[in-house]
This record gives C-alpha cells, structure tokens and sequence, in this order.
C-alpha cells in the first residue's frame, strides 16, 4: 500500500505573513508544495 502525503504528515514551514507550506514532494527535480495563504494576502502589490 502507498503512504499517501498530506500537510499532516509532511515537512512544513512558514513565509511571508501569516502563510504556510507543506512539501508533498520534494526532490531534485520535482517540488509540489501545499501552501495556506490569507484570504488578504497579495503576492504582488499593485
């Protein structure tokens, strides 16, 4: 059976402002990121 990955089993961090990440995978040549963002958040400030 696979180990399924999830955000309550894998690595986590925080950036930015109050935002969040989970590595589901994460290799040398292949990163997918869960990431938890506020709903004010703007990556770009325009």
């Amino acid at each position: 059976m696979l180990n399924q990955k999830s955000k309550e089993n894998s690595e986590h961090y925080h950036w930015g402002d109050n935002c969040s990440g989970w590595y589901l995978v994460k290799s040398e040549s292949l990163s997918i990121i869960e990431e938890l963002m506020p709903n004010s958040f703007k990556l770009f400030p325009f």
